[in-house]
């Protein structure tokens, strides 16, 4: 069977009409994993073993959840009981955690096969590390994975690729497991081919989880049932300062702000600013809680070990300059100068001041819209490097807001939406996902 192109909504399809069964795909699925890319670690016989349990229930005419033996694969930032879990580094070379990750048991609990672990860069803090999340979705390994985005390259590469990926509101779904760099950014975000596989992974992954005390604590409504492409009552902002910034790539948002408006949404240009420092910003922040999560691994209970090393200092020294990467001594470096005292107050401080300014400029501009309507990169010359990076995806991650990248109109565009508003958001998307899919 050839499953590359199909959405996990058609291959529940398949499964539950009797066409093919949950071992079959995973199979199908694990036969074309090392020629697409994109994992680090396959778990074949622990896949086909739930998919031999999803199976067996089906045959018994039990009721299973939606996405009960879609196969899935997980980024190696999530801890897997007896798997290994290295998050991209050789600072974690060889461990092997003894629990799982609520996230990865939430998969189990679904159904869903669990093929193996994704590369990511090394602790998600790369910007041009791989992304296996992506690579094997878009090469039709697998129809779902998850990811972690801190400050939406999971995005943006999504986007670039022509895939749909949803970044819940901070604490819908459980960090409890995700080894996390960034504690206040990091999240857990399904990749997947269409708008309702994203949707129905969100369900399946959200609620409280009483072993991670960030997340939202009342219960998790679903939101793939209600969803229906309805957008006549909703009011629609297009970010002024992203869409000069992108140029040329503004052009997606555009054509989704007048298809919008076609099915009767409202749209208009409104006002952000301060957009133009979220990436410093969000630089800042995420090295110096890298500086602080990371602290632990220092060869003597966590992490590499050196093996030549005289007294503590020198050990911790040797051991984290061989495990860690170039970028990741970068970032803990200007991280733990940001947190000096004598320092502090000029970088870390001003940073936290302006990301709760961030946060009110955003909420202000929701109060009078339903979502914003962004591109997904600003244009090749726009500013330094350092301004270009995430500046249209930094903002969810810094405000905690729920955003989501698709493709339309030859590219690729950003909605983002008020705290908890992931069912207004992933509808929208779904009415132009159907346009986009009418017009190929």
């Amino acid at each position: 069977m050839t499953i590359e192109k199909k959405t996990a909504v058609e291959l529940a399809g398949l499964l539950a009409a009797g066409q093919t069964t949950a071992a079959g795909l995973a199979e199908a699925c694990l036969r074309h994993a090392d020629e697409a890319g994109g994992f680090v670690t396959t778990s074949a016989e622990a896949a086909l073993r739930t998919a031999g349990r999803v199976d067996a229930r089906r045959g018994a005419g039990e009721a299973l959840p939606p996405l009960a033996g879609v196969p899935v694969g997980v980024e190696d930032s999530f801890c897997t009981e007896g798997v290994l879990t290295a998050c991209g580094s050789a600072m974690l070379k060889g461990f092997i955690p003894p629990y799982s990750a609520t996230a990865v048991t939430r998969l189990e609990a679904g159904g869903l096969p669990l093929l193996g672990k994704l590369a990511v860069g090394e602790f998600g803090l790369e910007p041009d590390g791989p992304c296996g999340a992506v690579l094997a979705v878009a090469q039709g390994a697998l129809p779902l994975a998850l990811g972690s985005d801190h400050d939406g390259a999971l995005r943006r590469r999504a986007g670039d690729a022509g895939l749909v990926s949803l970044k819940p509101t901070w604490g819908a779904i459980s960090r409890y497991g995700l080894v996390s760099a960034a504690s206040s950014l990091d999240q857990a975000a399904p990749v997947a081919r269409s708008v309702m596989d994203c949707a129905l992974l969100f369900d399946l992954l959200a609620g409280p989880d009483p072993l991670d005390a960030s997340t939202c604590q009342a219960p998790h409504s679903p939101v793939a049932p209600s969803l229906d492409g309805e957008v006549g009552h909703l009011h629609i902002a297009l970010v002024r300062e992203l869409q000069e910034a992108a140029g040329p790539a503004s052009a997606a948002a555009l054509s989704a702000a007048e298809a919008l408006v076609v099915l009767g949404a409202t749209c208009r240009e409104a006002a952000l600013p301060l957009a133009a420092l979220g990436p410093r910003t969000h630089y800042i922040l995420a090295s110096a809680e890298a500086s602080s999560n990371l602290a632990r691994l220092d060869g003597i209970k966590y992490g590499h070990r050196a093996q030549e090393a005289e007294g503590i200092g020198d050990l911790i020294a040797k051991s984290r300059a061989e495990g860690f990467g170039p970028e990741l001594r970068r970032r803990t470096l200007l991280g733990t100068y940001a947190l000096l005292t004598a320092y502090r107050a000029e970088y870390y401080d001003r940073a936290v001041r302006l990301r709760a300014a961030l946060v009110a400029a955003c909420d202000e501009l929701l109060a009078d819209c339903d979502l914003l309507l962004t591109p997904l990169r600003p244009a090749a010359g726009y500013g330094e490097a350092l301004d270009r990076e995430g500046l249209c995806t930094v903002l969810a991650n810094l405000a905690g807001l729920p955003a989501l990248v698709l493709p339309f109109g030859g590219g690729a565009l950003q909605l983002i939406g008020k705290r908890g508003s992931e069912a207004l958001l992933l509808n929208a998307a779904l009415a132009l996902e159907s346009l986009e899919r009418r017009g190929s």
